[in-house]
């Protein structure tokens, strides 16, 4: 099929894409013919947006024939009545994939339903009014969710049933990669534009849990069927058997255990975790069997759950730190609660006690959904918790606190701040002194950067412009990056976040040029070094971020600052500062999300930038942030490259298993 054939250009001076509907298949789709804009009026730029929309179609088209014609014909009893199905059952029964189905009723505009459990999001009149909607000359569509507009955390209420997804997109990629997503929109059916709408990274949806209504199925089944001709059914090559390669799982009346359970509940989940997640939930499975036992999976109800929920609320908070104050590093949570019971200590903050249970809840509604149990005996008890305690649920970062004016000058009046280098031993070596000691803050403060995608930074992620301008480049480029920054993640998921908003270009503010960081990046790529902080050492669960979060919360705030550690004032709090900062700037919500990486690309859609004219505005933007903050000496370059190299000496006597370029 030539250019001229299918595409064409309308009056608007858009070109649109025409695709043929292959005969067969004309009344299931119900035309002959589709038409879709590529958004572009230069003719070269839509040629190259058509071309992709004609494959997606053809791919499309490949998956609607994978069906079985036998059981389109025969048509299936749990097809028929209204209600809804789950997605995997209504392929299963016209035999074909959850992802051939789902592009099919995707192309027949049907919808796709989960069923929210205890969600936390905010409810709205008109979502399509609520939320921010950006169109670029792609057709591409960036949605920007302002809290603030609708309501703050005051206004965010919890929410149970079924629930419409808004982008069917989501649904397709979802089930074509068969991993879990993180969803933020949706709609209260059957209204057009009520909404329901959660927080970023979203709540966690798997293809198990989508469901699609019984009449649109049965409906395309009755459609598809009636194509379908004599010749066609004895052509019709039987299904041959395939071999089973999954793994029968027991049902409860055969007594399953708990921990059986969680083998195969790991088994089946752990490989689209990264290994942090995958302790977390280890950790969660581990305190329920040390505390409650290894009970028959069908025996565990509510009130197990609750006195299981007492349980937890006597488990010391900080759990690690007291198996090594007590030197009891294999302790576990009986010989913990009677450390905590014998000591006095601090126990598990309400916060602490929702995540454990709301993590419980999600084993067991894997459960549910697999059909292993009746129902989910923990399902709502985490949220139950909060309104007991008095509190109510707020988002992660909103349990951090911004650092003051005492604070920040207690922060910036470090030695390494009013002189440039830090303090010699007497053998003229740098032991209590790195060069991030005096860089992460300040990127942090006016950058708005996140404590591992700072660490991670390489120098060539240290850029400048055509027109001059000199920017951070955060991106997930290089083997050892991560996107695992705490402060940003759901408490409710084990899922990290993966935007590519969290991926974004920020300025470089005019203080950190006048301290000498453009030099100092000059003088490592000089020495050799391609990050710009080789003197962290990386950790396979939380990446380079770990060791220096642990110096700046633990010893630097807290030891030597004499900063309460309580969790509400940590690294991440300067993002916090920062964030108010550019609210006093009056700068537009959506450079402002971009600036925090806090837009939202949904469906098919990647955050714009443009870095020519539009990096020159945003420079101006950033370079208006102030604080009152002591006066700060130029960075003593000599000093650390010196700080690195011996870093690294004392580095380089711990063997490690896995390396990175430094």
């Amino acid at each position: 099929m030539s250019g001229a054939q299918y595409l064409y250009r309308r009056d608007s001076g858009t070109y649109y894409i025409r695709l043929c509907v292959p005969a067969r298949l004309k009344v299931a789709v119900g035309k002959g013919e589709i038409h879709r804009t590529t958004g572009c009026r230069d003719y070269r730029l839509a040629k190259i947006v058509a071309a992709e929309l004609a494959a997606h179609w053809h791919r499309a088209i490949q998956a609607l024939e994978r069906m079985d014609i036998s059981k389109i014909k025969a048509g299936s009893i749990k097809l028929l009545g209204d209600g809804y199905i789950p997605l995997t059952d209504a392929a299963e029964a016209l035999g074909t994939t959850p992802s051939s189905l789902a592009q099919r009723l995707t192309i027949r505009q049907a919808h796709f339903f989960v069923e929210a459990n205890d969600w936390l999001g905010w409810a709205v009149e008109d979502i399509h009014e609520s939320l921010e909607h950006i169109q670029d000359e792609l057709g591409q569509v960036e949605v920007v969710i302002d809290a603030n507009k609708m309501g703050g955390p005051a206004a965010q209420r919890r929410f149970s049933g079924l629930l419409r997804i808004r982008f069917p997109e989501e649904v397709i990629a979802m089930v074509r990669t068969n991993q879990p997503a993180g969803l933020c929109q949706f709609l209260l059916w059957p209204s057009p534009d009520r909404g329901f709408v959660c927080d970023l990274p979203g709540q966690p949806v798997d293809s198990q849990m989508l469901q699609i209504r019984r009449i649109d199925v049965e409906a395309m089944r009755l459609d598809l069927a009636a194509q379908l001709t004599p010749d066609m059914l004895a052509s019709a090559h039987p299904t041959l058997p395939q071999p089973d390669t999954t793994t029968t799982l027991p049902t409860p009346s055969t007594g399953m255990t708990f921990l059986v359970f969680r083998d195969e509940y790991l088994k089946r989940n752990a490989g689209f975790w990264k290994a942090d997640q995958v302790r977390r939930r280890q950790d969660q499975f581990e305190a329920f069997l040390e505390l409650m036992g290894d009970l028959q999976l069908a025996k565990i109800d509510r009130a197990t759950i609750r006195t299981f929920s007492d349980e937890i609320a006597k488990i010391p908070d900080e759990r690690h730190n007291v198996r090594r104050k007590f030197k009891r590093p294999d302790a576990d949570y009986q010989e913990l609660i009677e450390l905590a019971e014998k000591h006095n200590l601090p126990r598990l903050t309400v916060s602490a006690q929702q995540r454990m249970l709301d993590g419980i809840s999600e084993i067991f509604a894997w459960a549910e959904r697999e059909t292993l149990i009746t129902s989910n005996p923990a399902k709502g008890l985490g949220g139950e918790l909060k309104k007991r305690s008095g509190s109510t649920k707020v988002k992660a970062h909103e349990q951090r606190d911004p650092l003051s004016d005492v604070d920040l000058q207690k922060i910036f009046s470090a030695v390494w701040f009013t002189t440039g280098s830090g303090l010699k031993t007497a053998k003229g070596k740098f032991y209590t002194y790195r060069p991030h000691y005096f860089w992460l803050p300040l990127l942090a403060i006016y950058h708005g950067g996140r404590l591992n995608e700072l660490s991670q930074l390489y120098l060539d992620d240290i850029k400048t412009s055509e027109s001059g301008v000199p920017y951070l480049d955060f991106n997930l480029l290089g083997e050892d990056k991560m996107d695992v920054d705490e402060a940003d993640r759901s408490a409710a998921t084990d899922k990290s976040l993966k935007t590519v908003s969290s991926q974004r270009v920020v300025p470089m503010h005019k203080h950190l040029v006048d301290l000498g960081f453009r030099e100092y990046v000059s003088a490592l790529r000089d020495a050799g070094y391609k990050r710009l902080f080789p003197e962290l050492r990386f950790n396979k669960a939380k990446g380079y971020g770990k060791a220096a979060g642990s110096w700046f919360n633990e010893r630097f705030l807290g030891k030597e600052l004499g900063i309460p550690r309580n969790g509400r004032k940590t690294f991440h709090s300067m993002r916090h500062n920062f964030a108010t900062a550019l609210g006093a700037t009056a700068t537009p919500t959506t450079i402002k999300s971009d600036l925090m990486g806090h837009s939202r690309g949904l469906a098919l859609v990647e955050a714009r930038y443009d870095k020519g004219g539009d990096l020159l505005e945003r420079k101006k933007v950033i370079d208006a942030i102030q604080y009152a903050l002591p006066p700060i000496a130029h960075f003593n370059i000599k000093d650390g490259i010196q700080a690195i190299k011996d870093a690294l000496k004392t580095k380089e006597s711990h063997k490690k298993t896995k390396r990175y370029p430094s």
